[in-house]
């Protein structure tokens, strides 16, 4: 991935990003000197690569559905990596913003829009939701952690409940999810599943573990 300093944004990009006429929003402050945004898609989500200045202490995503309203995400970090799961296909429109450490917002970056395709043949380097990782949790998981019994308060019985809360699984971040750290826990007393049943192996682990990396889309290969 090519970094540059401010106002360089990172293509990560399965399709071609199309630009948009830039909004007309701006701030007389040195958090919005002009800046460029890169933007692209791997499967359901929306990648973006940023690094902001120095005095800006969040980002925000906003995105248009193509069918739906404006919705956003905010990162409390000035330099992200930012995987966005979007839940259908089809044409998104895509812009971003910082926030100053004054607590202003800077004008918005220009906008642009990303195609977001489900992937039509199964790609050998990619990890699948279903049947991959579905059929994991199915296996090993869902018996104990599922709509009517809920083991420690964790239902594992679809991709809308795994994702819900944002910690459970943590798009990009496999290290920071706490599925990720419950199966490949050393003590068997932590570790999911739990004696006497038999641990996930480490394939298994890493089928897990790459799928989170991958953004933890819920894509599907037949």
């Amino acid at each position: 991935m090519r970094r540059v300093n401010f106002g360089a944004f990172v293509l990560l990009c399965a399709v071609a990003c199309k630009h948009l006429p830039e909004p007309s929003t701006s701030v007389s402050d040195s958090c919005s000197a002009p800046f460029n945004i890169s933007v692209g898609s791997t499967g359901m989500t929306i990648v973006v690569a940023a690094t902001a200045p120095d005095n800006a202490d969040s980002l925000v995503v906003e995105y248009l559905p193509p069918v739906g309203e404006w919705q956003s995400k905010s990162f409390s970090r000035s330099v992200a990596e930012i995987i966005v799961p979007v839940a259908e296909t089809g044409q998104y429109a895509v812009r971003l913003k910082t926030r100053c450490v004054s607590g202003r917002f800077s004008a918005y970056a220009s906008g642009y829009s990303v195609d977001v395709l489900s992937p039509s043949v199964c790609s050998p380097d990619s990890v699948y939701f279903d049947p991959d990782v579905k059929t994991l949790l199915n296996n090993y998981c869902v018996g104990c952690h599922n709509e009517n019994l809920s083991s420690g308060g964790v239902n594992l019985s679809s991709y809308a409940v795994i994702t819900a809360d944002g910690k459970l699984v943590r798009p990009g971040r496999p290290d920071d999810s706490k599925l990720m750290k419950v199966v490949a826990d050393d003590d068997p007393a932590d570790r999911m599943p739990p004696p006497p049943a038999s641990p996930l192996s480490a394939a298994q682990i890493e089928t897990i573990r790459k799928w989170i990396t991958q953004g933890a889309p819920e894509n599907v290969c037949r």
